[in-house]
């Protein structure tokens, strides 16, 4: 079957490693954010734009990146549905060097798209989906240097 994607709003948030604090760089309608289908992901030049630093926030060591989702109706998300791609920097706290990377939805824990997870959303109530950790030492900030950095997510079920 297609996937078809389900609409709502899309949240990048950060929280710190004790949670005591948190932003959220990224708030997005699904159509925003994934608004090309899930077979053309690969086209770059589609996705929503991130500049370096994108939002102004910067995620400390061991933070949390976490991908949530607020549904405008009650259904269900398939792991092997839904695509996640997010430009991140990670800079070393102790040399300052910066490492452009790309987080996909393989990377994150809670929602992995090899096998099925189905996670059921009830309409108009945020939840978490999935989280990456950032590695002791480093920060993290969305976009890249270049200024050419780009995000897309997909949520979705067969329909």
């Amino acid at each position: 079957m297609a996937s078809g994607q389900e609409n709502g709003v899309v949240y990048l948030q950060f929280e710190s490693a004790n949670g005591s604090r948190s932003a959220t760089p990224i708030e997005a309608a699904s159509q925003t954010i994934g608004h090309v289908t899930i077979l053309s992901a690969t086209d770059r030049r589609q996705f929503y734009p991130l500049s370096y630093m994108h939002g102004g926030s910067v995620l400390d060591e061991n933070g949390f990146l976490k991908l949530k989702f607020k549904p405008n109706a009650a259904d269900i998300i398939e792991s092997e549905e839904s695509q996640l791609l997010v430009d991140v920097t990670l800079i070393n706290k102790a040399t300052g060097s910066k490492q452009p990377t790309t987080i996909t939805l393989e990377m994150m824990t809670g929602f992995k798209p090899t096998g099925t997870i189905d996670v059921t959303l009830l309409a108009n109530q945020n939840s978490e989906i999935a989280y990456w950790q950032v590695p002791a030492g480093n920060q993290l900030v969305l976009g890249h240097p270049s200024g050419l950095g780009k995000a897309y997510v997909w949520l979705g079920d067969d329909s």
